[in-house]
């Protein structure tokens, strides 16, 4: 798993390290680390790193609401 920190990680991970077989999280419409799942081409992971993952992306996320929603893009 791979989470930007800065706008400039998250350009980079998103654009020029993220695959097409790895998924992707991110809040949409606030500032947030872009996560990429890596794993094994084919592999879906387990429920319980699904919800690790948009964690770290909401974790950042300055909304107000106990609910942020999280954006991902499964492998295509």
């Amino acid at each position: 798993m791979l989470a930007g920190r800065t706008d400039a990680d998250n350009e980079r991970l998103s654009l020029r390290v993220a695959k097409p077989s790895e998924w992707w999280f991110y809040v949409r419409g606030q500032p947030g680390s872009h996560v990429i799942l890596q794993g094994l081409a084919g592999e879906q992971p387990d429920r319980q790193t699904l919800k690790a993952a948009a964690a770290i992306a909401a974790a950042p996320a300055p909304s107000r609401q106990r609910y942020c929603p999280t954006n991902l893009r499964p492998p295509s």
